[in-house]
């Protein structure tokens, strides 16, 4: 499952946890400790969103992927190369 995570994550859409533990079929609890895992791998990275803006002046409010959101995830070099052998 983990690389089905990887894959998900490598396809570059912007996906909230919610979002991306429903198309897994996971709860957001076992997705949270799959994308440590995966961190930890060292296939995934992870950083706080730095939004310098408030998101009541914001003109991109309605359609923010990142309000609210605690970290993203971004695959890595070696995230990439393991897809690649994925398929």
């Amino acid at each position: 499952m983990l690389k089905e995570v990887l894959k998900k994550i490598a396809e570059g859409e912007a996906l909230s946890l919610r979002e991306l533990a429903y198309s897994l079929g996971l709860s957001e609890e076992m997705l949270k400790a799959m994308l440590d895992d995966l961190e930890r791998m060292g296939y995934l990275t992870s950083r706080v969103p730095d939004c310098s803006f408030r998101c009541e002046g914001c003109p991109l409010k309605s359609s923010c992927k990142v309000a609210g959101v605690e970290r993203l995830w971004f695959i890595t070099e070696k995230g990439l190369k393991a897809t690649q052998t994925l398929h």
